[in-house]
């Protein structure tokens, strides 16, 4: 997905529907998919950042095509699993703690 002011597609999400969509003691995950951009997680994280999203990572994961798994609102449970998935996939997964 990428994130736009507003919806253009339905591949598309609006920061406004994220915002709608966050819950205390709730995970959100979106899949973005890699443009190219060669600042393109700063690029996320800002972006998400300005709708006050603070903790937040970021998991590329390549196996068929490369994409990132944008994680915001997790707690410490959900970051030990994160770690873990990592650690089992090795190569196939980077992730950026912003």
């Amino acid at each position: 997905m990428a994130y736009k002011a507003a919806r253009l597609t339905p591949r598309h999400v609006a920061l406004a529907e994220i915002v709608a969509l966050r819950r205390q003691d709730r995970a959100l995950v979106t899949v973005q998919h890699q443009s190219g951009q060669k600042l393109e997680v700063r690029s996320i994280a800002e972006r998400l950042r300005s709708i006050g999203c603070e903790r937040l990572e970021i998991v590329r994961f390549r196996l068929v095509s490369s994409q990132f798994y944008v994680i915001v609102d997790y707690d410490s449970a959900l970051d030990a699993r994160i770690s873990s998935f990592a650690k089992k996939w090795g190569n196939w997964v980077k992730i950026y703690y912003l």
